[in-house]
């Protein structure tokens, strides 16, 4: 019997050896999957400041030239408004003259009406 207990607990210990050993290959292999990822993220960080260095100038150059023509967008702006507020000084009078007339036409058709009742 005792020999029986024995021979139970030592292969619960083997089966118990072999699970550390499997876990401890697995831990291993995740280990040097992570290793291989940290490597490829830093070659992905060196391309992309490797790029980012390259198309900088381009980059630097284009803003400048942009900065340059909203630069020159301020006069056109104030230009362009200094033209809608003549043209509307201009416009403006015979527009509200217009409605006016039109009112005061509607308003003396309809008291010729009223005034004939």
């Amino acid at each position: 019997m005792i020999e029986q207990k024995l021979k139970t607990l030592r292969n619960i210990l083997g089966l118990t050896l072999a699970l550390v050993v499997i876990l401890l290959g697995v831990v291993i292999y995740q280990g040097q999957q992570l290793n291989d990822t940290r490597d490829t993220l830093r070659a992905m960080q060196k391309q992309a400041g490797d790029a980012v260095a390259q198309f900088r100038p381009q980059l630097d150059q284009r803003l400048s030239s942009l900065e340059g023509r909203l630069d020159g967008m301020d006069g056109k702006m104030k230009q362009a408004e200094d033209h809608f507020v003549s043209r509307m000084n201009q416009e403006m009078p015979r527009m509200l003259d217009a409605y006016l007339d039109k009112k005061l036409k509607e308003f003396e058709k309809k008291a010729s009406t009223v005034t004939r009742r």
